[in-house]
């Protein structure tokens, strides 16, 4: 799961945009290269790749999005006092 450490912390707080497109960042350089740290061109735009698989993307999440969902339905867990926590 190349998103794993973040979908957790996503569910919990707003994680700032610059944290998130550092650790995008990251997963593309793994994606492409299979390191971390190795920067090398891309070969198809990362929106292609956050596309859903049956527009021919990868299906890979859009941290962003996801970070606000995740905030969202936890809110809406507390305000309707489900027990979630």
């Amino acid at each position: 799961m190349l998103f794993g450490v973040q979908s957790y912390w996503a569910q919990l707080f707003i994680i700032p945009a610059k944290i998130i497109k550092l650790i995008e960042g990251l997963c593309r350089s793994y994606l492409w290269s299979g390191v971390r740290y190795v920067t090398k061109k891309a070969l198809v735009a990362w929106k292609r790749m956050c596309s859903p698989k049956s527009a021919g993307g990868m299906g890979l999440i859009n941290m962003q999005v996801w970070n606000k969902a995740a905030v969202v339905k936890l809110c809406w867990d507390l305000a309707n006092k489900e027990d979630k926590l």
